[in-house]
């Protein structure tokens, strides 16, 4: 589906789950936000735009991280 990830449950009942962020494995949201972030920025003249090394939506950031925080409050007490 397109998303990076890896998850593991260990006996003990410990979780481990590793997620890459869209923006750095899909290069047309990387090429969208950089779009985005120029034409925000329009009014700043002294941006080097390729020397940014990436762009992160911050809105994609804290759902993830709520998304995660969500999974882990219901998870059953073991």
């Amino acid at each position: 589906m397109g998303s990076i990830e890896y998850w593991h449950l260990y006996q003990s009942g410990q979780f481990v789950h590793f997620a890459a962020l869209r923006e750095a494995t899909d290069r047309q949201w990387k090429e969208k936000l950089q779009q985005d972030t120029m034409s925000h920025l329009r009014h700043c003249a002294d941006i080097v735009w390729n020397a940014v090394p990436g762009y992160i939506s911050l809105v994609n950031l804290v759902y993830t991280i709520t998304e995660h925080f969500e999974f882990a409050d219901v998870a059953p007490p073991i």
